[in-house]
């Protein structure tokens, strides 16, 4: 019987055959889509209308799952929707939402001439850590805070 053999003359095992020392690597799938371009237009919208109205974003302890329950949409939907379709993490949506209101509250304060403590400020906002304040201040405006409120003053 002969033996097959590869280009360098070691043998190998005849294709198919049970025992075979080749392996068949599968090929990476490609993303399935979970849901519909339109419902995500649809959950987007319902979640935009739930962060404008509601402001749940003010809530320190927000997240993914207590999300979901106050709008009633599926943590997965949301998930799906945020990365796939406006390309976002949660977090970030969510941090994207508290900057904007600790810059609407300082705005004002700066036009009635208010005394302005920043920290507080960004915890009305939502934000429970001085910390994750300062760094998605800055990777969202580009700017720190203080440099911020100095451009307004």
């Amino acid at each position: 019987m002969s033996q097959n053999t590869n280009g360098l003359g070691f043998p190998t095992a005849p294709q198919g055959e049970k025992g075979s020392s080749e392996i068949a690597l599968e090929q990476p799938k490609k993303r399935r889509e979970l849901i519909s371009e339109t419902e995500m237009m649809e959950i987007w919208d319902k979640l935009e209308s739930s962060m404008k109205n509601e402001e749940y974003f003010k809530d320190t302890e927000l997240t993914l799952d207590k999300l979901a329950s106050l709008v009633g949409i599926n943590k997965y939907r949301i998930s799906e929707t945020l990365n796939h379709y406006v390309n976002k993490p949660f977090y970030t949506y969510i941090n994207e939402y508290r900057v904007n209101s600790f810059k609407d509250r300082i705005e004002r304060a700066v036009e009635r001439d208010l005394e302005v403590n920043m920290l507080t400020t960004a915890y009305a906002s939502g934000f429970n850590s001085k910390s994750t304040f300062n760094k998605y201040f800055k990777e969202i405006t580009g700017l720190t805070p203080s440099n911020f409120y100095k451009q307004i003053q």
